[in-house]
């Protein structure tokens, strides 16, 4: 992606690469990386840059039961992103289970890490290097994508729950280039 993104600044431009791998063994195993690097001209003079990566494992013992870790970092190395220059790591974990094809229940635990102190604690003026997040979630999908690959880039579970439900090895790769204008 590319386009002006500075207030009332048409002339400094900010460069954005989404690249995503998604390797589907079986029915069963899925694989996922994604590379993100974003680099901004900026309106006073310099440029700040920033990049991440993210690797996804995607098990489903069952077709109703699936299970995802997930590991990203992201260098804001100018604080452009986030407000503060950092290094910031987290891991996810995922259950997932379909109530029905169109109905999934999701309960995650998360666990981010910087290397400054950047989340903010239960007093808003205290910042910590850590947090754990909880999350449970109901998801209800209208079935676009359920037997193809088109629209992959809609997420991890759509590339997974593709053409790998009939159990053959899938390889689906992207990298977005689109105007921001």
């Amino acid at each position: 992606m590319t386009g002006p993104e500075q207030p009332n600044d048409n002339r400094h431009y900010r460069h954005l690469s989404d690249t995503t791998v998604t390797y589907s063994f079986n029915k069963q195993w899925a694989l996922m990386g994604n590379y993100d690097y974003g680099i901004d001209t900026l309106t006073a003079g310099g440029k700040a840059h920033w990049q991440g990566v993210a690797g996804y494992l995607r098990y489903s013992p069952t077709e109703r039961l699936a299970f995802t870790p997930r590991y990203e970092w992201f260098d804001d190395h100018d604080g452009f992103s986030t407000g503060t220059p950092q290094r910031i790591k987290e891991f996810t974990m995922t259950g997932e289970y379909k109530l029905r094809p169109s109905l999934i229940t999701r309960l995650e635990f998360r666990r981010d890490w910087s290397n400054q102190p950047f989340f903010p604690k239960s007093d808003p003026t205290v910042l910590a290097r850590s947090q754990s997040t909880v999350l449970a979630g109901l998801i209800w999908t209208l079935g676009l994508f359920s037997n193809s690959m088109a629209g992959c880039g809609a997420g991890f579970s759509a590339a997974t729950q593709g053409c790998c439900r009939c159990g053959t090895p899938t390889l689906s790769v992207q990298t977005r280039s689109l105007s921001t204008e």
